[in-house]
């Protein structure tokens, strides 16, 4: 990853670029869904929900 920033008097200008491997069109299709998981090995069945680790 590599950030870019550039500031002056009057403004900010920032750039990210990410070389990583990227979103496939299932993970933009649910990008807004609250708790989705691109990545299948991260199931619910461990009992995380990616919130941190709360037990009962």
């Amino acid at each position: 990853m590599k950030l870019n920033i550039l500031c002056n008097d009057e403004e900010i200008k920032f750039s990210i670029i990410d070389t990583g491997k990227g979103f496939s069109n299932e993970d933009l299709q649910n990008i807004f869904n609250k708790f989705y998981k691109g990545d299948k090995s991260r199931s619910f069945t461990t009992e995380h929900s990616g919130l941190g680790n709360v037990h009962s």
